[in-house]
């Protein structure tokens, strides 16, 4: 199977997929992707919540809620991506990671990758912030006191966003295909019970989140489509 994709910058064509092939080359090819997994990693050991719960005190020096954006606390920002919640959520990232940000990557490359995931995730927390969580308090309603005030964490919205992208990418019909499948998950992941240690507000801020991540990766393809163009016609 052949496959080019309209976001490399490059214009050059991809190689032939081949399992054996992608094993050699995956690391050289996936910089971004193992940055991430070392971070992800080297955290969840020093915390130990590989195994067990994100600790509270680290949550609330790491995590984001909509109220930091009052405080000016920015980097919280980023340093909610480069932690989960701890147990499961930390394998489901690693997996997330590697499946989403690894093959959009692969195919797209690293600035592709790494502009994607960093960009949706901080859109999407400025837009849950900004456009819901905060307007909702300021009027009145407890919903919004609610997320507005939940630290969360997770590299979720990046590599749902990478996700995003990479179902945009697939050619017609099983762009929507893949699109249904990924939001009918994303439904399910809404109303699946959780024996996770998460609060509702917090997997409530992380649904909402996802929503909004996955249409941007999705739309954003038309932005790389655009900046691929005036790179070929720069270099004419």
């Amino acid at each position: 199977m052949r496959v080019t994709l309209d976001v490399q910058i490059s214009g050059a064509a991809l190689p032939n997929w081949n399992l054996s092939f992608a094993i050699a080359r995956f690391p050289a090819r996936v910089p971004f992707t193992l940055l991430m997994l070392a971070a992800l990693g080297v955290r969840a050991w020093r915390t130990d919540s590989n195994a067990a719960d994100l600790p509270q005190r680290v949550l609330q020096r790491v995590g984001f809620a909509p109220r930091d954006l009052l405080s000016f606390s920015w980097r919280r920002l980023i340093s909610s991506a480069l932690f989960t919640h701890g147990r499961m959520e930390f394998w489901v990232a690693v997996v997330m990671v590697v499946a989403a940000v690894g093959l959009l990557e692969w195919f797209g490359g690293s600035i592709v990758a790494a502009v994607t995931f960093w960009g949706v995730h901080l859109v999407t927390l400025l837009v849950e912030s900004l456009v819901i969580a905060l307007p909702l308090k300021l009027a009145g309603a407890q919903f919004g006191a609610r997320l507005s005030d939940v630290r969360d964490v997770g590299p979720s919205a990046g590599y749902v966003g990478a996700l995003g992208l990479l179902c945009a990418l697939l050619p017609r019909p099983w762009r929507n295909v893949a699109a249904a499948v990924v939001v009918v998950g994303l439904v399910y992941v809404v109303f699946a019970p959780d024996e996770h240690a998460v609060t509702n507000a917090a997997r409530l801020s992380a649904d909402i989140a996802h929503f909004i991540a996955f249409p941007l990766g999705w739309y954003s393809l038309a932005l790389w489509r655009r900046l691929r163009t005036e790179h070929v016609a720069g270099a004419a």
